[in-house]
């Protein structure tokens, strides 16, 4: 979350919860949750609405976890021959777009703006949620 955060400075909680899939119910706490220990900050969007930025801290936090996972995702390429690295990163990143392409088209997550990888203003609103689970469907 803290990751989407940072991507997409002055992003709803609802919005989150449409791109994670993760009901509404469930999203609340985790919000207070990382502001109660100063790792985001909520600010007013409109009269209901609260945009999440980073504090200094969640930017200190996400930096950290960034390190750990590429540490994690050498560790993984490690153990795959560097003679065929090439073939299943190119394999993979092609994945990642055209699932990131469908989840676009479907409204679910904001376009990306590929010349500074942040969110485009743009989004189109989500489709209704179809079902209220608290984990990662992607």
């Amino acid at each position: 979350m803290l990751c989407l955060i940072e991507a997409n400075p002055g992003i709803t909680q609802s919005e989150i919860g449409r791109m994670l899939n993760i009901a509404r119910a469930n999203m609340a706490p985790l919000v207070a949750r990382l502001a109660a220990i100063k790792l985001i900050e909520r600010r007013a969007v409109d009269g209901r609405s609260h945009g999440l930025r980073m504090t200094l801290a969640g930017h200190t936090m996400a930096r950290k976890v960034g390190r750990a996972i590429r540490a994690h995702e050498a560790q993984l390429q490690a153990n795959i021959p560097a003679s065929q690295r090439k073939a299943l990163l190119a394999a993979l990143h092609a994945l990642a777009r055209r699932h990131r392409r469908y989840h676009e088209r479907m409204g679910v997550i904001r376009p990306v703006d590929r010349t500074g990888g942040r969110a485009c203003p743009k989004m189109r609103r989500a489709p209704p949620r179809r079902a209220s689970r608290s984990y990662v469907a992607c």
